[in-house]
């Protein structure tokens, strides 16, 4: 690290193919060297193999990981991060990288247009615009709230002339399944690889692991559940088929049923 980055709590991290700023507060996400979402990386790296130059939809960049690990493998990206501090550190990695073809949004995305209030955390890994049970953040502090805009996929596409994602991955802290229902009309016609966490943020947002399956089923996608990374005790880089009764907790890696990955 150079001193600059010492002083202002920065670490910098070199993958193949790029280099992360990481801020101080989500140093425990990369503490062995790489990401702790290896089976998500693994998989994420195999979707991107599927068609040449895929127009990937980073929904919830943080900083910037899977964005650069992206761009680096040739695709056309859009990030999307509504936190001013943690967009701030995503545009310096964009352009520590010399990235060009990526597109770097400071909007929330959900199932409306207009604005929503974050509440900011002391990781901010955990800012989110969904309210949050006392119990389930008394780990973390309470750094503010901030207003932003918020839009939709399907805004993004129909009214901002996006390109309509190959590969769709979303981290919202509870707010995947508004994110999928603000892009139904997009789902429909480019049919991505999905990539959405089903966790205790999504149930203080109220809804279900069978909410997320149902509507991912009624779009014709073929569902399993990576294991939850906190939980496994070595690195399981399964496909797990989602029983009828469970509720586990996991990203859900979601595909086409006429796509095998």
């Amino acid at each position: 690290m150079s001193k600059r980055e010492l002083l202002g709590g920065r670490r910098t991290l070199r993958f193949e193919g790029f280099e992360l700023e990481i801020p101080r507060d989500m140093s425990w996400a990369y503490s062995t060297g790489t990401y702790y979402e290896r089976n998500v990386d693994h998989w994420f790296s195999r979707a991107l193999r599927l068609v040449e130059g895929p127009i990937v939809y980073d929904v919830g960049a943080n900083c910037g990981f899977y964005t650069l690990r992206a761009a680096a493998a040739g695709a056309r990206v859009i990030a999307v991060e509504p936190t001013p501090s943690t967009f701030a550190a995503l545009e310096r990695n964009i352009t520590r990288n010399g990235f060009g073809d990526v597109i770097a949004l400071q909007v929330a995305l959900g199932d409306r247009v207009g604005t929503t209030v974050l509440t900011l955390f002391s990781s901010s890994g955990n800012n989110t615009a969904v309210a949050r049970r006392p119990e389930s953040v008394a780990h973390l502090q309470v750094q503010g709230t901030v207003e932003v805009e918020a839009t939709t996929i399907d805004d993004l596409t129909n009214t901002r002339g996006l390109p309509p994602p190959d590969i769709l991955k979303i981290d919202t802290e509870g707010n995947d399944f508004a994110v999928l229902r603000g892009g139904l009309e997009t789902l429909r016609k480019a049919r991505p690889v999905i990539f959405t966490e089903y966790a205790e943020e999504s149930r203080d947002a109220g809804y279900s692991l069978d909410d997320l399956r149902d509507l991912l089923v009624w779009l014709d996608y073929r569902l399993c559940l990576l294991a939850d990374p906190f939980g496994a005790r070595a690195v399981d880089l399964t496909l797990h088929p989602i029983p009828e009764t469970s509720d586990a907790f996991g990203t859900i890696v979601a595909f086409p049923s006429d796509v095998e990955l």
